[in-house]
């Protein structure tokens, strides 16, 4: 059974897809995004992806360690039950 989750990576870039609609400058939609805080205390964190990286990098290593549980029991399962 497959298990979804979801989220929001970055706030800050929810915020600029969501309302920069080319009627601002872009650095005015972040300052806006910041003033409400969305951002991180340094917007370049999150216009880099180095926020992002940061916070995909545990899920990508749960996903990992998820996979590769759920292969090794099912493998262990089949030859178990081929065995016999």
């Amino acid at each position: 059974m497959a298990d979804t989750k979801s989220c929001f990576f970055s706030g800050t870039l929810s915020y600029i897809f969501n309302n920069f609609k080319g009627t601002k400058t872009f650095s005015d939609v972040v300052a806006e995004a910041k003033e409400s805080g969305y951002t991180e205390p340094d917007p370049r964190d999150d216009l880099s992806g180095t926020d992002v990286a940061r916070k995909v990098d545990p899920v990508f290593c749960q996903t990992v360690i998820e996979y590769h549980t759920y292969s090794f029991l099912h493998q262990a399962l089949y030859f178990n039950l081929s065995a016999h």
